[in-house]
């Protein structure tokens, strides 16, 4: 992979920009698409189903309805193309399991229809989900994580793969981690499971609920990839928008809401066998007691700065969730929790 020289020097290249962006209609793959086309740049938003094209089109989009099986397609849809972003999701859970081949397969193929057409840039969407538990405190792109998890497991393998595709390419390679994302169009996200579960008085709090990490506003997310695509930044980036505890995510929900509601309070220090008598799931019972703060401080020397708080993510989802209550389905994919 050739690590071509970034454009830092503040030129005004967002018109020449032509983007693709591949899962343009999910929650994080939206906000892409919106902030490019803010930018200025030329956007094609690729779907599987007419269901977003209005919203896309909006924004500014060209809109192309894709069969991702149909290679002549997609090319045509790449060929040309300055950036291609990937950002179809990754369905894996917490729990180890069998790898879902169909998307390892998928971004082979994406990354490999870029490469052959010498896309000048390839940008991956990944997670801080690769990030185990197994140390807590400060975290960057140096350390190297332990893989216990599915959902590690799925993440290290997308990124595996598109750095092998793109390893003796022309084309830039972007790898982006970004931290847990709260902002509108996020009925699915993890935000939206811990709204449904403070709304009836369940949001876990392990110990005394000071555990912290990393958050980002969707908007943030945008204007980070918008920023990557307009300077041509390559490599593996952290990126977060502002660092908040479990008890502080509870707190500014009541106060966003205007009424305090119960808790779940869980033990700290459980032991596994504990765990599985609760029957709470490890992986996530790990997430509200350890600390993991990521330091995106290499991003941010190259030009990136967060706008919104914690309050003003909130803000957005809540009102948004508010507004779709009809096609929320709150709580998915969480069990129950003492």
């Amino acid at each position: 992979m050739r690590e071509a020289k970034s454009t830092t020097d503040g030129s005004n290249q967002k018109s020449d920009r032509r983007a693709v962006v591949f899962g343009a209609s999910g929650f994080i793959g939206s906000h892409v698409v919106e902030e490019l086309c803010s930018a200025g740049h030329k956007v094609t938003a690729v779907l599987r189903s007419e269901s977003s094209r209005s919203m896309l089109e909006y924004f500014g989009a060209q809109v192309r309805v894709l069969d991702y099986g149909n290679r002549s397609e997609l090319r045509s849809v790449i060929e040309g193309q300055d950036v291609v972003f990937n950002c179809l999701a990754t369905t894996a859970g917490g729990e180890k399991d069998k790898e879902p081949e169909v998307e390892f397969r998928l971004t082979r193929v994406l990354a490999e229809t870029a490469a052959t057409l010498h896309a000048g840039h390839f940008v991956q969407l990944s997670s801080i989900v690769l990030y185990g538990f197994e140390r807590s405190g400060i975290i960057d792109e140096s350390y190297r994580p332990s893989v216990s998890y599915r959902a590690q497991e799925s993440q290290l393998r997308r990124e595996e793969i598109v750095k092998e595709v793109f390893g003796d390419s022309d084309t830039g390679l972007t790898v982006l981690r970004p931290a847990s994302v709260i902002g509108s169009r996020g009925e699915r996200s993890f935000f939206a499971r811990m709204y449904a579960l403070n709304q009836s008085g369940r949001f876990p709090i392990v110990g005394d609920g000071q555990a912290t990490s990393s958050f980002i506003d969707a908007r943030d997310l945008g204007k980070a990839m918008a920023l990557i695509a307009e300077h041509r930044i390559v490599g593996t980036y952290l990126v977060k928008g502002f660092d908040a505890s479990w008890l502080s995510i509870k707190q500014t929900m009541d106060d966003l809401v205007g009424r305090r509601t119960g808790y779940a309070a869980i033990p700290a220090h459980l032991t596994s066998a504990e765990l599985e008598e609760a029957s709470i799931n490890p992986y996530e019972y790990l997430t509200f007691c350890t600390t993991r703060i990521w330091d995106d401080s290499r991003l941010r020397q190259r030009g990136y700065m967060p706008l919104h708080s914690l309050e003003e993510a909130s803000r957005e989802e809540i009102n948004y969730l508010t507004r779709h209550m009809t096609d929320w389905i709150p709580a998915a994919g969480l069990p129950d929790l003492p």
